[in-house]
């Protein structure tokens, strides 16, 4: 209903926007869409009816869009981590970038820490110490094969 009326630029979505006051409705909404497109669409879906709703607090809905996005990054298939929403809840976030680093997406893992704003002892420092280890490592092998 939501994505349909973004979609088609209805000018008339406020009676499905009320439902939106309701959290559980929204992570529903997320939980069942298994298309990749509907990812991508959400968010634009989410800013675009959270003006429908004043009295909404914007904390959730920011922290679902990026939450959104960084699934959406860990889904390409040059990482090729498709995860549900589910599984990252369960995950957590700390293990998500643990698991980027030791599959060696050290850049991406650094963009996420980055763009989420974890503290640097957790994300941006760890992980540049896990990334100058391996090039340390990589050039020691190198050596030792020259």
């Amino acid at each position: 209903m939501f994505l349909r009326s973004f979609i088609l630029y209805s000018l008339i979505p406020e009676e499905h926007f009320i439902l939106c006051q309701d959290n559980a409705y929204v992570g529903k909404i997320v939980l069942c869409s298994p298309n990749i497109v509907h990812f991508v669409t959400l968010p634009q879906a989410a800013l675009f009816g959270k003006s429908f709703i004043p009295e909404m607090n914007p904390e959730p809905c920011k922290k679902t869009i990026f939450t959104l996005r960084v699934l959406n990054a860990v889904r390409d298939y040059r990482v090729g981590l498709p995860l549900t929403w589910s599984q990252m809840e369960h995950l957590t976030l700390p293990v998500l970038l643990d698991r980027l680093v030791h599959r060696r997406f050290f850049p991406l893992a650094l963009e996420i820490a980055n763009f989420l704003k974890i503290p640097e002892t957790d994300g941006t420092s760890r992980i540049l110490a896990h990334w100058a280890c391996f090039k340390v490592g990589e050039q020691k092998q190198f050596e030792s094969r020259v």
